[in-house]
């Protein structure tokens, strides 16, 4: 697995429109990074862990969907799970968040980190010769 930690360059929290924008363009740069192993050019959905034939995903930048209203305070990130209004998806935050802000209730006011996940496979004819 790798990771990225994200902060705001501002220092500012993350839920903001166009800070989460470039979160989730940042995503889009691991999936279309390609690099070249075993002589062969691959991309992450090349050489990802997958579930039912499909890579994991962070599906908390789904939230990138409400962000507007997340900063107008039409909707509010309770913590420490939600589910999208949108999509029923469940984020469990403090296994993606980090320097959460709460208000009294349990709603989430600033974030100062995201951790982005990538599970790569390990069932690769060049790692199975390497572990032996």
């Amino acid at each position: 697995m790798h990771r990225l930690f994200v902060k705001a360059k501002d220092g500012g929290t993350l839920l903001r429109s166009h800070v989460w924008n470039e979160i989730v363009e940042l995503d889009k740069v691991v999936h279309n990074t390609s690099i070249v192993w075993d002589d062969e050019e691959k991309k992450y959905e090349d050489i990802c862990a997958k579930w039912k034939g499909d890579c994991y995903e962070n599906t908390v930048l789904e939230l990138g969907e409400i962000m507007d209203d997340v900063e107008r305070g039409n909707v509010s990130l309770t913590y420490p799970v939600m589910l999208n209004p949108n999509t029923f998806e469940t984020y469990a935050f403090p296994f993606t968040f980090g320097g959460v802000k709460l208000t009294n209730v349990s709603t989430i006011i600033s974030v100062q980190a995201i951790q982005l996940n990538y599970f790569l496979a390990v069932s690769y004819k060049k790692t199975k010769e390497n572990a032996r």
